[in-house]
């Protein structure tokens, strides 16, 4: 039975402040995502080579996700939040004095760990403060902050990269906005304890049990993975794409951001309104099912509009996706959420993973046509497991 969620009057900044917190979590990926080929330069690496700082990054957020499986029970969600915005905060800094890849490789992996910390407990806290009617909405200001940060950054990030280069987007851009966020949250967000009956190692067995017996929990989680990676085609080499495809500049590209991030914006914050009129889980599939099939052959056109058409179709998918498998994630077990959207934080790093490391391997070899085919039908294959193994807890009242 679905818990009921505090009742003690909230600050005005709550939500906003859980907003931020979840929106900067887009900016190291951003910039890495628009600069990849600049950082490569700086470094003499190539994109295929640079991209596997994502991978690293990646790589550590599915490592300490599940982790945080176990964490989350034991301490204050706040603490666990305000600590992954911390490390967001060192971690800009870092990037923006790493002497050479190597560095720079370890130093980016911190914003992996940032994110295992932030998403999960972001979602988890939206959960316990806020009542179930709210929930789905509130998630679509999340992601669609994360897309409005995306265009101002885009710009910000060109303007600043072309004034004094790469390393002062992460010093000027990234570090103040991390720091700002992590005051932000320290003052506004309650702090109370995780809604779990205990703290031993019978309640996090109990946790991570109930999640792995439940075939509509594991099935949000590993669709949740496949469907992460064929988005992260867009933003670890998207542009990139576009850029050596087409012949198009950085500021061109930054421009043409914009439109993707209104396109992701749209769909997240429309996200409420479709569940009601379709419920979450044939939401999601459809999403993930048209993002599959546009990432798959949005490499082919031989011209730009078209594929940056495909791009702006795939941004609206991906919007409106993400906000209903977080939903639906949200309420597959209540009892445990800190567990449950800590595996689902665990398997958004396994996209990236999946994206960055395979998908970079894919680029290698074969080129973009064979990175579009090889992520689009990981999406795809997203749709079918939400489609045959989910199942919405809150079906009757949303549909």
């Amino acid at each position: 039975m679905e818990e009921n969620p505090q009742r003690n009057p909230l600050s005005k900044l709550t939500v906003p402040s859980l907003v931020i917190s979840r929106a900067i979590t887009a900016l190291p990926t951003l910039v890495t995502g628009l600069l990849l080929i600049d950082i490569g330069n700086t470094f003499n690496t190539s994109v295929g080579i640079s991209g596997q700082i994502r991978t690293a990054s990646s790589a550590l957020s599915v490592i300490f996700a599940l982790s945080m499986g176990f964490i989350s029970i034991r301490y204050k969600h706040k603490t666990l939040l305000t600590t992954g915005l911390l490390i967001y905060t060192l971690s800009a800094v870092t990037c923006g004095l790493a002497p050479n890849f190597t560095i720079m490789l370890g130093v980016y992996a911190l914003s992996g760990l940032g994110m295992a910390l932030v998403v999960p407990m972001v979602t988890t806290l939206i959960g316990e403060l806020l009542p179930v009617e709210k929930r789905t909405s509130v998630l679509g200001y999340t992601v669609a902050a994360m897309a409005s940060f995306y265009v101002g950054g885009s710009l910000l990030t060109s303007y600043i990269a072309g004034l004094a280069g790469w390393r002062w987007v992460f010093m000027g851009l990234v570090f103040p906005v991390s720091a700002l966020s992590l005051i932000l949250a320290m003052k506004a967000i309650p702090s109370k304890e995780s809604k779990s009956t205990g703290s031993g190692a019978s309640d996090i067995k109990a946790g991570f049990k109930e999640m792995l017996s439940n075939r509509s929990a594991v099935s949000c989680v590993i669709g949740t993975a496949l469907g992460v990676s064929a988005w992260n085609f867009y933003l670890i080499y998207g542009a990139s794409f576009w850029r050596q495809r087409y012949q198009v500049s950085r500021s061109f590209i930054s421009v043409a951001m914009i439109l993707t991030a209104l396109g992701y914006i749209s769909g997240s914050l429309l996200t409420g309104r479709f569940v009601k009129i379709i419920g979450r889980k044939r939401l999601v599939v459809l999403t993930a099912l048209f993002l599959g099939l546009v990432t798959l052959v949005g490499t082919y056109p031989s011209t730009f509009w078209f594929s940056y058409g495909f791009g702006i179709i795939a941004s609206i998918c991906a919007g409106t996706m993400i906000t209903g498998y977080s939903s639906l994630t949200l309420e597959q077990i209540p009892r445990y959420r800190g567990t449950m959207m800590s595996a689902s934080s665990a398997a958004t790093g396994l996209g990236q993973l999946i994206c960055a490391s395979f998908g970079g391997f894919l680029l290698l070899q074969y080129g973009y046509n064979a990175l579009g085919v090889g992520l689009g039908i990981a999406g795809v294959l997203a749709a079918f497991i939400f489609h045959l193994f989910s199942v919405d807890p809150l079906l009757t009242k949303d549909s």
